[in-house]
């Protein structure tokens, strides 16, 4: 099928967004014998979401922001607040603007989440939504311009992709929590929810913040 103009200026401009966040040239690796709240402080400062472990030279295994997620989870304890690590205020935007601003707001804002709000929080886009779609704008996915690709359970055609909207491909009704909650418990609850991220909200509803995995790493590095 031949490629159309404006699905490729799309799928290019996405493209962006996920090898800026995706691809790194720093490998950073550290011995066996690297405690935990240090192999945090290790990605911190290099600003990466894993950590090689190597035993000898030789690798040994890979330590990740969800095992450090994890790791507070069960060995967080009760003193730090959600509301002491979240970013306040965090960079938003609205479900009727077209996906591209979502491409772009991440990568002029080096993020990877965006809480999608209306007066309230309605969802929130995240770069794995991006980077599956920009899996499905690849045209050798498509036969003819009448296949449809399957994105969060709605069908679109090659011809409708630029007009696919935020809303159309942010998670709704997310998982959220509250400034007061411990921070062990929201490190439960991204585990258990299987998400990197976590809206905060105030008492009425509004968004008040996000708190992220990179939120409970720097409180992994706190604990050394």
């Amino acid at each position: 099928m031949p490629e159309l103009p404006e699905v490729e200026t799309l799928r290019q401009d996405l493209a962006k967004e996920v090898v800026h966040q995706v691809m790194s040239k720093l490998v950073v690796k550290e011995p066996e014998s690297t405690t935990v709240p240090q192999c945090a402080r290790r990605m911190l400062d290099n600003a990466v979401s894993s950590v090689v472990v190597v035993h000898g030279g030789t690798l040994a295994g890979i330590v990740t922001k969800t095992d450090l997620c994890g790791f507070y989870a069960v060995s967080g304890g009760e003193k730090e607040r959600v509301r002491e690590r979240m970013t306040p205020r965090p960079v938003t935007s609205t479900a009727s603007r077209p996906l591209r601003d979502a491409a772009s707001i991440m990568l002029s804002n080096r993020i990877s989440k965006i809480p999608i709000v209306n007066d309230r929080l309605e969802g929130i886009i995240t770069l794995s939504d991006i980077i599956v779609l920009n899996r499905a704008l690849n045209p050798d996915a498509w036969t003819d311009e009448s296949e449809a690709v399957m994105i969060k359970g709605r069908e679109f055609r090659p011809f409708e992709m630029p007009s696919i909207k935020i809303g159309d491909v942010m998670t709704r009704d997310p998982v959220t929590t509250s400034g007061e909650a411990y921070l062990r418990e929201a490190a439960r609850s991204m585990m258990t929810h299987h998400v990197g991220a976590l809206p905060v909200l105030a008492e009425g509803g509004a968004l008040e913040g996000i708190v992220t995995k990179t939120d409970v790493t720097k409180a992994v590095a706190s604990m050394a």
